[in-house]
Parts: structure tokens; sequence; C-alpha cells
């Protein structure tokens, strides 16, 4: 992932990275990093997700799909709900953790 054409690294203060699966077909990834006293954060919510495959991002829950946060400490952007903002391919799916790639378009 990149922000603002940066590679996204765990910054030398610190950061990480958290997988919850919910419900069956719920995932959120979170990941952090703290550059000196500035946080930035993403969040990629997964809904009705079954196995690998590539899925809508800017889609609710009752759709397979889901959505992407940023923020820093200028605010928070999230891609909209057009079902257009980008997409996410999940290549495996365990229940700690599911490599991929995603590409995603958000809105403040």
């Amino acid at each position: 992932m990149t922000v603002d054409g940066q590679p996204w690294r765990r910054g030398p203060a610190g950061g990480g990275r958290w997988v919850t699966v919910g419900t069956p077909g719920l995932y959120i990834l979170i990941a952090s990093r703290r550059v000196g006293t500035a946080l930035t954060y993403t969040g990629l919510e997964l809904y009705n997700i079954g196995g690998p495959g590539t899925y809508d991002l800017g889609v609710s829950f009752t759709n397979f799909g889901g959505g992407f946060t940023f923020g820093d400490a200028t605010g928070a952007w999230w891609t909209p709900p057009s079902g257009a903002a980008g997409s996410v391919t999940i290549t495996t799916l365990t229940p700690r953790a599911s490599p991929g790639r995603s590409r995603a378009r958000s809105t403040r």
C-alpha cells in the first residue's frame, strides 16, 4: 500500500496490524503507524466473504465486498458508497489472516 506515493511502513515510533474475524464472512483489518507524535491508520472492513476472489469496495454489509478508511491528524477519508471505489483481491483466506492486495479510492 502507498500513501501519498510513499510505501506504508511501520514508523520508527511503532505501529501494528490487527485482523479481526467476526461472524463468518466478516473480516476487519486495521493497520497503524506512528512517526514522532503523528499517528496514521487504515481500516479495511470486508463483508460476506466466503473465500478467495476479487470484491468491490464502497459497498454496505448487505453486499459482498466492503469499505476502506484512512485517517491521520488532519481527518479521515473513506470509500464512497458507490460500489465503484476500487477492489480488494484476496489470494488466501484463513481464520487469522488474509494476504492479498487492494486498491481503493477514498473521499473525505
